[in-house]
């Protein structure tokens, strides 16, 4: 399973590298990589290879970001991380749960992000308005996702006649 999950989650690296500025939501880019890391951390609980996953793919889009190096990685950790703690308090049961996952972890990945560039003293002015379209981006892109996800799988129960 940690091999879909690394091969699913480098999908989303190579479409975050290609076409994520292409395709801007409300002005800012989709982010794939976080949608991915919450969206399979929610549903497979497997936080561990997530986690790891995470690490070695946030290596990838630290090299190719602007950003001081090891800020989009601490993000994505923080995001399974608090995705891991939430789980523990609160069962994956129906879309409201989901939505409680998707706000903690894209919190967790922008707070991380800023927390990091702050803290290597990249100086810049935090555009807020920028940060809660792309967050609010990311969680609709999620819930979608996530819609499509449950959608299928009603077809499928429907065809095998459940």
């Amino acid at each position: 399973m940690s091999a879909i999950l690394f091969f699913v989650i480098g999908i989303a690296a190579v479409l975050q590298l290609t076409v994520a500025h292409q395709m801007q939501e409300l002005g800012a880019p989709f982010n794939f990589v976080l949608a991915v890391i919450v969206l399979l951390g929610f549903l497979y609980g497997k936080y561990r290879a997530v986690a790891y996953t995470a690490f070695t793919v946030g290596l990838v889009l630290d090299a190719y970001s602007g950003a001081p190096f090891g800020t989009i990685t601490a993000g994505l950790l923080a995001a399974t991380v608090a995705g891991a703690l939430l789980s523990r308090v609160s069962p994956r049961e129906h879309f409201l749960h989901f939505l409680l996952y998707a706000v903690v972890g894209t919190l967790s990945f922008y707070g991380m992000v800023l927390v990091t560039m702050k803290g290597a003293d990249f100086s810049f002015v935090i555009p807020w308005a920028g940060i809660g379209r792309v967050a609010a981006s990311t969680i609709l892109g999620m819930a979608l996702m996530y819609g499509i996800y449950q959608w299928s799988i009603s077809l499928k129960d429907r065809r095998n006649g459940r």
